[in-house]
């Protein structure tokens, strides 16, 4: 077990890498995602460009991607090598909706979305 400290924010939701080597984290506020080596709990990659809350976090069966939700209406898609983050897309959650989460297929071929539900009026 290891604490992770001295982010800018408290963590939403926590994903290990298929194998257990590295940890991702997506974080409250406009701060975005990190992720850590899991032996030594160095940060191995970022992406603080987040309009609003980060929600949810998975990784790819195969290890080679990360999809990301914000309350910032966007999902994005990231590759992932040695820890560090490339970002391959960042779109906005089908129907413009608030995504509350998403997951990869088995097959890693598609993704999953699911949406904040909007309060009638």
């Amino acid at each position: 077990m290891r604490r992770i400290s001295g982010l800018p924010n408290p963590i939403n939701h926590l994903s290990f890498y298929p194998d257990g080597r590295c940890l991702a984290a997506s974080l409250h506020g406009k701060n975005g995602v990190r992720v850590f080596e899991v032996k030594s709990g160095s940060e191995t990659g970022q992406d603080r460009d987040y309009g609003d809350h980060s929600y949810c976090i998975d990784f790819s069966r195969d290890g080679q991607r990360i999809v990301t939700t914000s309350n910032d209406d966007r999902i994005r898609l990231y590759a992932l090598k040695n820890g560090a983050l490339r970002k391959l897309e960042k779109a906005v959650a089908p129907g413009g909706k608030k995504p509350l989460s998403a997951r990869f297929s088995l097959d890693g071929k598609r993704i999953s979305q699911l949406g904040f539900r909007t309060r009638r009026q």
